[in-house]
């Protein structure tokens, strides 16, 4: 199994010194900073800032996640003295996949975190997964789903058509159930697959299932 690659920054070179020295000692993990030069991208960014997770820290969590592929950026540990519930989705936004308060941290918390989130997993207080869960729910019914969106970027029209196209049906079928025109059926699938850069029906369909759309 490869070594998880995790990017450390942080505001003061104390505490990123101590969070390396942490790192260094887990041999499923191989931590270096943005002066060591490293070419490829990290799998997971720990971010270690003082105060409130604040405008600053988000804005420094966009910038590293930012500099990488859109394909695969890296997941984010957020370290702070503490967190305002309601910029949860904000944190989410930015890549955070872990919240970890300075006062609580110690080095299995942090190990475990990185491993999580390096795994694709969250870290989160039991309370933060409440308030992202309400703040989601507030997303779907007063922006999303107004504009006939879910929260999986899809139309409400075309998480159907993809729902039937993966029950085997064909466009014929498709459009007599939805009660359009064939040619609307084919439209969607065909707006679909050039926004997400796919290439046939069947890699629409797998791409739906992935992501838990349908």
């Amino acid at each position: 199994m490869q070594a998880i690659k995790v990017l450390v920054h942080a505001h003061d070179s104390v505490s990123l010194s101590g969070t390396l020295a942490i790192l260094r000692r887990v041999p499923q993990v191989r931590p270096f900073t943005e002066d060591d030069g490293e070419p490829r991208c990290p799998d997971v960014v720990v971010l270690v800032t003082e105060g409130f997770a604040n405008a600053a820290a988000y804005a420094t969590l966009r910038r590293l996640h930012e500099r990488y592929p859109r394909q695969a950026p890296p997941r984010c540990v957020l370290i702070a003295d503490s967190f305002l519930p309601e910029d949860t989705l904000a944190a989410v936004e930015c890549g955070v996949f872990a919240f970890i308060s300075r006062s609580e941290v110690t080095s299995p918390s942090l190990v475990s975190a990185v491993l999580a989130v390096g795994r694709g997993n969250a870290f989160l207080s039991g309370h933060l997964q409440g308030r992202l869960m309400s703040q989601l729910t507030m997303l779907r019914r007063h922006v999303l789903e107004p504009k006939g969106i879910t929260l999986f970027g899809l139309g409400v029209r075309e998480r159907a058509v993809l729902k039937l196209l993966s029950e085997g049906h064909g466009t014929d079928e498709i459009a007599r159930r939805l009660r359009c025109s064939e040619g609307t059926v084919k439209n969607v699938l065909y707006r679909f697959m050039a926004r997400q850069g796919l290439n046939s029906r069947s890699q629409a369909v797998a791409h739906a299932l992935r992501v838990g759309a349908i």
